[in-house]
């Protein structure tokens, strides 16, 4: 049974005070959920039987939003990063030491999720699913334009339809 650290002060923190009791569980949850190095899969059905509630993906998105920069969802949406956890468990990505076999494994399943650069071992980038409001760019949808001419043929104004959104 692996075993979590938790910070006792983060009753004093701000930004936790400040979140409903949901979204202070879903925060526990997420932090003694997910793996070594802070990574679970978006199961919003495992969520809600382990929470207890009925809640959809929209409504976990719009409470993901209370965390900020702490929760970054990548993989199209499919998995979640808690970006903080590795200060939680191991005081930061700058202690980690590859000659710890544990540290070894986090700093390899954040190379392998392409979450960490390994040459300066600092976080990347990742394309995350948008946590806001906002729909895709319109740049991207113009990219699927002529895939979805060809799907959809002469029976959908494919051109009208991106404009609409």
């Amino acid at each position: 049974m692996a075993k979590r650290y938790i910070e006792t002060k983060i009753w004093d923190k701000a930004w936790f005070r400040k979140l409903g009791v949901e979204t202070k569980a879903l925060w526990l949850y997420l932090i003694t959920k997910c793996d070594h190095a802070g990574i679970i899969d978006f199961d919003h059905d495992s969520f809600n039987f382990h929470l207890r509630v009925s809640y959809s993906e929209e409504v976990y998105l719009e409470l993901f939003k209370h965390f900020e920069d702490r929760v970054v969802l990548y993989e199209d949406g499919t998995k979640i990063w808690v970006k903080t956890f590795i200060n939680y468990q191991y005081g930061g990505i700058e202690t980690l030491n590859p000659n710890v076999r544990p540290q070894k494994a986090v700093i390899d399943r954040l190379i392998n999720q392409r979450l960490l650069d390994p040459d300066t071992m600092s976080f990347t980038q990742v394309e995350t699913k948008p946590l806001s409001d906002a729909s895709k760019p319109i740049e991207t949808l113009e990219a699927y334009k002529p895939e979805l001419e060809k799907r959809f043929g002469k029976s959908v104004d494919v051109g009208y339809e991106i404009e609409k959104m």
